[in-house]
């Protein structure tokens, strides 16, 4: 079965409505209910999604629909191999770094 890593830009497309982006991860969201792919994220995307959702509308929001993606996304560890691969790579963001490490570790 093949394995999609998701960062927090592209559910933040799903959980927030965001054109043009929407009906792409909705088809994702399908295969991954029907079994056709298994989708993943890290620890660091459930934060962002849930600190950025609660700004921009409300902490009720936030903790629903994180839980809403947590029953559709499985979760992946970030680990010191992951944080030491991340913080000696050439990436400028650091955050980017640790979700790729992260993918590439799963």
């Amino acid at each position: 079965m093949k394995k999609l890593f998701l960062d927090s830009d592209v559910l933040l497309d799903l959980l927030l409505n965001r054109a043009p982006f929407t009906d792409d991860i909705e088809t994702l969201i399908e295969y991954a209910i029907n079994s056709e792919i298994k989708l993943f994220t890290s620890p660091i995307s459930i934060t962002n999604i849930h600190y950025i959702i609660g700004k921009l509308e409300n902490q009720n929001k936030a903790n629903l629909k994180t839980r809403k993606i947590l029953k559709i996304v499985s979760m992946e560890n970030v680990g010191q191999r992951v944080i030491d691969m991340a913080s000696n790579s050439k990436f400028k963001d650091f955050e980017d770094s640790v979700q790729n490490y992260c993918a590439v570790e799963s």
